[in-house]
């Protein structure tokens, strides 16, 4: 008899920018972003979803390039990043940090 692993990771694309958090210590920004794809494909460790974000980065680029332009003032920190996530596929909305 088999047994399902229960672990599995899977990727995420997100497009990232950056948000200014607060002025506290002289100014603070942060990544946030909204998810744009989700692949459906479970990987069984952390690597090997690494490698396929290794295998499509070039795709991942030129499609960043193609919908975003080249970088200017107003997109500049605007770009299309992978996420790793453990058992799913992560948030709609990246999570945004709290200063302490």
């Amino acid at each position: 008899m088999t047994t399902k692993s229960t672990k599995f990771w899977q990727v995420s694309i997100y497009e990232t920018y950056r948000e200014f958090g607060g002025p506290e210590e002289g100014g603070w920004y942060y990544t946030a972003g909204h998810a744009v794809n989700c692949f459906p494909r479970r990987f069984n460790s952390w690597t090997s979803a690494r490698d396929f974000i290794n295998s499509i980065s070039d795709k991942i680029a030129k499609t960043s390039k193609n919908q975003l332009g080249e970088p200017t003032v107003s997109n500049a920190y605007t770009q299309l990043a992978p996420r790793i996530w453990y058992k799913g596929k992560g948030p709609e909305e990246l999570p945004t940090p709290y200063y302490c």
